[in-house]
């Protein structure tokens, strides 16, 4: 399964689809966190942004009352996580609150279950809609409101069950693993699933410091 990269500012982005009618959003791919993220509803988020042709693009805002298959993910729910930011024995909205290594960069709200559209990558291009969780962002700090996650973040971490590989693998959907292919243009693809071909060299992500990676050699 796979879906279409771009590179913009500093980072690399990902077009995702997401809920049902889906809309689009254009999320930083970030090896350093688990926990997925759309502004929702954030008033002080970036709205549009400048390409490098001078274009200017929206930003879309997710809303869980605009998607027919969009849930609030409770706190006595078991796929809430962590659950020390709950109260005992309640049936509210499970809050999140991420803080990340860039000074006063964070963001916070709830975790939402919808669905989230891809193709499997063969000849067919097949569509499928699979359930994820992810936040609901509806305040962000930092540099995300400059120049970072505009429009979101997609979690590609391994240390929780909320990053996207780990709950498509625990659906039998795919194995727990992700490529990503990156060409000359910017542009590129990131397939879940992927394990590659036995010519490729592979770097095993370091589960233990979670900004860093393990690598071998350089060629």
């Amino acid at each position: 399964m796979n879906n279409l990269v771009s590179h913009i500012f500093s980072l690399y982005y990902a077009q995702l689809r997401v809920g049902t009618p889906p809309i689009s959003f254009m999320v930083a791919l970030d090896m350093g966190s688990d926990i997925s993220w759309l502004p929702c509803g954030c008033t002080d988020c970036a709205h549009f942004y400048e390409t490098d042709k001078g274009q200017i693009k929206i930003l879309n805002s997710y809303s869980p009352k605009s998607s027919s298959t969009s849930a609030i993910v409770s706190c006595d729910s078991p796929e809430c996580w962590p659950k020390k930011q709950c109260p005992r024995r309640s049936e509210k909205a499970c809050p999140y609150k991420v803080d990340y290594m860039s000074d006063n960069t964070s963001t916070e709200g709830i975790l939402v279950k919808d669905v989230l559209h891809l193709e499997t990558y063969d000849k067919k291009h097949r569509a499928s809609a699979v359930p994820v969780i992810f936040g609901c962002g509806v305040v962000e700090t930092g540099t995300f409101l400059e120049k970072g996650a505009l429009n979101g973040l997609l979690g590609l971490g391994f240390n929780t069950h909320l990053d996207v590989p780990s709950m498509l693998a625990s659906k039998g959907l795919v194995p727990n693993s992700f490529s990503l292919c990156f060409a000359f243009d910017g542009n590129g693809r990131i397939a879940f699933g992927d394990k590659g071909s036995s010519a490729h060299m592979k770097t095993p992500l370091d589960k233990d410091q979670e900004f860093h990676e393990g690598l071998p050699s350089c060629i």
